[in-house]
C-alpha cells in the first residue's frame, strides 16, 4: 500500500509542494513537510493539531469526490481560515487505488492581488457611476456601451434604454439637423475638446443643456472608441441668462427712478453718470463722464457737496443730506446720498424731492381728517353697544308678559263658558306666538351684533352630527303636518363625530327649515340629508317651493335684504335669518350656498369640516340643551302661522 512504502514516504517529503494522502474512511494516511510547514508556519498551528485541522477542512470534499465514483480526480479552490490569517489553495483529488491524494497549489498571493484587483475595479466603478457628472463611452458603431448613473439622473433615460440602443440619439435629439450639426463638430474635433455645449431633449420632454469634454484620444482605453464626461449647466446657464435679464430690469428700473446716479473716483472726476428718463434734472449723463464732479454742480453747492464727499472718503460710511435750492424763483427741496463703494471710489445720488413735500404737508392733513375719522367709529362703536342694550331691553318686558300668560293658563281651567274659554285660548296663542317672535327677533339683533363685534363665542364640542341634525328634523315634523307637506331624512352613515357648536347647529337647521316650509305650498316636500365624506360634512335642505329668481341669489345672504317684498308681507321676516345663517356657519370654519330654479324649489347647502377637539363635555349641560329644544322650535317658527 501507499503508506507502507517508505522510500515513497521520503520521497514525498522532498516534493516542495504540500500533499496529504487519506484513506477511504477519511483518515489521514500520510502528509508530507510542507503540509507541517504550512500548518506550523503560515497559520500557527502546531503538528499534534494539524491531522485534526486537516481532516476536518477536508470532511465535505472527500466525502463527495468518493461518491462521484466515475471521476478519477477533482479540482476545485479552499480557502483556509484560522486565527483570522487566510490561505488560498487550489487543490487537486487523486484517486489511487484505496487512497485519495490530495495536492495543495499555494495561489494566495495570486488570490490577494485578484482581491485587491478586483476591490480597485470597484472602487473606480463605484467613483464612475456616482460621481456627480455625466460619462459616458461608446463603441465605433457610436453606440453607447457605458454611462453612468449621472446621466440616467440627468436624462431621465435607464441604462437598459440607452446601452446598445443607436435609436437613443433620435430621443435625446430629435431635431435631425442638430443631430447632424453635432456630429460634425466632433468629428471635426477629432475627439478632443472641452466645454462643447449641446442641448438634449429628456424622457420627461425638459430639455437641458449639457457642457462635453472628450479627450479620449489623448487618453485612449481598450474597448472604448470614444469617452467623455458632461456637466448639466442648465442652471448655471438659466442663472447667467436671469442675471443678464436683472441686469436689464435695473437698468430699466433706474430709468424709471427720478434720481441723478455719479460714480466719482478720490480726485472727484465722474467715471459713470446716469439719469432717469423722468428726471428733472437738465443733465446729458454721456457728457459729464470725465469731468471733475465740482464743475457741474450750481455754485452754491459746491462747498456743501465737497465737505461730504471728504466726509465720506474719511469715514467710509454713508452720508445722507437734504438741501435746497431757489431755482427761477421758486423753491426746491432735495435729497443727497453720498455712499462709499470702494477704496478710491464713491456713489452719489441726488432726488428732487419738492414733490415729496408736498405730500408731506398731504399726510399731515390727511392724519388730521383720520383722527376725526376714527372718532366717527367710536361713535358707531357706541351706538352699537347702545343698539345691543336695548336689545337686552326688550327681553325683559317680553319675560313678564310670557310670565303672564303662563299663570293665564292656569285660570283658564277654571272658566266655565266653553266659547269664551275657547276665544281665551286663541287670544293666548297670539299672544305666546308673538312674544316668541320679539324673542326671535331680539336674538337675533343681540347676535348681529355680537358678531360685528367679535364679541359672540364659539362653544366647540364633539357631537354625533347625523344624530343632531336628524333630531332637529324630527323636532319640526308637527309643524310639517299642520301645512300638509312630506318630511324626509337621508343620511349615508349612522354615525359622525365632528367637532361643532351645538346651539348654533340647531340655530342654522331651525332657520333654514323655517324657511323652507314658510315659502312651501300645501303638499309639497322637504328633504334633509347628510353625506359623510373624509375631511367634511354636507348637509342639504331642499325644498319644493317658490325657488329664489337668479339674479337675486347673490343677495340673499346679505343683512336686511328681502328678495321680494310681497312675501315679506305674506310670510314675516327681518331679512336677518339668512345673513345670521352665514356667520354661524363660517363661524365654525364651513360654507354655506344655495342651488335654486325660480318655482321649482331650493336647496340651502351647508359644508362642515369634519375635525375634532380636546372635548370636556359635561352631559348634564347637553341633556339641559335638547330639553330646551320644543322652546327653540317654537321661537324660530314663530313667524308663520297656520
Amino acid at each position: 500500500m501507499f503508506c507502507n512504502n517508505i522510500e515513497m514516504k521520503t520521497l514525498l517529503d522532498t516534493v516542495p509542494v504540500p500533499i496529504i494522502v487519506f484513506d477511504n474512511n477519511n483518515e489521514i494516511i500520510s502528509i508530507n513537510l510542507e503540509v507541517i510547514n504550512m500548518f506550523k508556519n503560515d497559520l500557527d498551528i502546531e503538528r499534534n493539531d494539524t491531522n485534526s485541522c486537516i481532516k476536518e477542512f477536508f470532511k465535505k470534499d472527500l466525502t463527495y469526490f468518493r461518491n462521484k465514483a466515475s471521476e478519477e480526480s477533482l479540482c476545485l479552490e479552499k480557502t483556509f481560515k484560522i486565527h483570522k490569517k487566510l490561505l488560498h489553495f487550489k487543490v487537486k483529488f487523486k484517486k489511487s487505488e484505496e487512497n485519495t491524494i490530495v495536492v495543495l497549489n499555494d495561489i494566495t498571493r495570486h488570490k490577494k492581488t485578484e482581491i485587491e484587483l478586483k476591490e480597485s475595479k470597484e472602487r473606480l466603478d463605484s467613483v464612475l457611476q456616482n460621481m456627480p457628472i455625466m460619462m459616458d463611452a461608446m463603441d465605433e458603431n457610436d453606440n453607447i456601451i457605458v454611462c453612468n448613473n449621472e446621466c440616467e439622473r440627468v436624462t431621465g433615460y435607464s441604462k437598459e434604454e440607452m446601452i446598445n440602443n443607436h435609436t437613443i440619439w433620435e430621443k435625446l435629439y430629435p431635431d435631425q439637423d442638430y443631430r447632424e450639426k453635432i456630429v460634425n463638430q466632433i468629428r471635426e474635433k477629432d475627439c478632443n475638446f472641452r466645454d462643447l455645449e449641446y442641448d438634449i431633449v429628456c424622457k420627461d420632454g425638459s430639455v437641458k443643456t449639457i457642457s462635453w469634454f472628450n479627450i479620449s484620444k489623448k487618453f485612449p482605453i481598450h474597448g472604448w472608441h470614444s469617452w467623455a464626461f458632461g456637466i448639466d449647466v442648465t442652471n448655471r446657464n438659466k442663472t447667467e441668462e436671469r442675471l443678464r435679464k436683472k441686469t436689464k430690469e435695473l437698468k430699466k428700473i433706474f430709468e424709471a427712478l427720478p434720481d441723478l446716479y455719479f460714480r466719482i473716483n478720490s480726485q472727484g472726476i465722474i467715471l459713470d453718470c446716469m439719469s432717469g428718463i423722468h428726471s428733472d434734472f437738465d443733465i446729458v449723463p454721456k457728457e459729464c463722464i470725465g469731468y471733475a464732479f465740482r464743475d457741474i454742480v450750481p455754485e452754491e453747492m459746491k462747498s456743501f457737496i465737497n465737505k461730504k464727499i471728504s466726509k465720506v472718503f474719511k469715514t467710509n460710511r454713508l452720508v445722507e443730506k437734504e438741501f435746497e435750492l431757489k431755482e427761477n424763483g421758486k423753491l426746491k427741496y432735495y435729497e443727497s446720498r453720498v455712499i462709499p463703494l470702494i477704496k478710491d471710489e464713491m456713489i452719489i445720488i441726488i432726488r428732487d424731492i419738492s414733490k415729496r413735500k408736498l405730500n408731506e404737508e398731504a399726510k399731515k392733513r390727511a392724519k388730521e381728517n383720520m383722527k376725526l375719522l376714527n372718532e366717527a367709529v367710536e361713535h358707531e362703536r357706541l351706538r352699537t353697544e347702545f343698539f345691543a342694550n336695548i336689545s337686552h331691553e326688550f327681553r325683559t318686558p317680553i319675560n313678564v308678559i310670557l310670565g303672564a300668560i303662563q299663570l293665564i293658563d292656569i285660570y283658564l281651567n277654571d272658566i266655565p263658558d266653553l266659547e269664551v274659554y275657547e276665544k281665551l285660548i286663541k287670544i293666548k296663542r297670539s299672544m305666546k306666538q308673538n312674544c316668541y317672535r320679539l324673542i326671535r327677533l331680539v336674538n337675533n339683533l343681540i347676535d348681529i351684533t355680537r358678531i360685528d363685534s367679535d364679541f359672540l363665542e364659539l362653544n366647540l364640542r364633539n357631537y354625533d352630527i347625523v344624530k343632531i341634525i336628524k333630531d332637529i328634523t324630527l323636532s319640526v315634523s308637527e309643524f310639517v303636518k299642520l301645512k300638509s307637506l312630506n318630511l324626509e331624512f337621508y343620511c349615508n352613515i349612522d354615525k359622525k363625530v365632528i367637532a361643532c357648536d351645538l346651539d348654533k347647529i340647531d340655530r342654522i337647521l331651525l332657520n333654514l327649515l323655517s324657511n323652507a316650509i314658510k315659502f312651501t305650498k300645501q303638499g309639497g316636500k322637504i328633504s334633509v340629508s347628510v353625506e359623510a365624506e373624509k375631511n367634511e360634512v354636507i348637509v342639504s335642505i331642499r325644498d319644493s317651493g317658490i325657488g329664489i329668481k337668479d339674479e337675486n341669489q347673490e343677495i340673499i345672504f346679505e343683512r336686511f335684504r328681502q328678495v321680494n317684498k310681497s312675501l315679506t308681507r305674506e310670510n314675516e321676516g327681518s331679512g336677518i335669518g339668512l345673513s345670521l345663517v352665514k356667520s354661524l356657519v363660517e363661524m365654525q370654519g364651513g360654507t354655506i350656498w344655495v342651488n335654486s330654479e325660480y318655482e321649482k324649489g331650493s336647496e340651502f347647502i351647508i359644508k362642515l369640516p369634519a375635525k375634532l377637539v380636546e372635548d370636556h363635555t359635561d352631559h348634564n349641560i347637553l341633556k339641559s340643551i335638547q330639553s330646551d329644544k320644543v322652546e327653540k322650535v317654537s321661537i324660530e317658527f314663530s313667524d308663520i302661522y297656520f
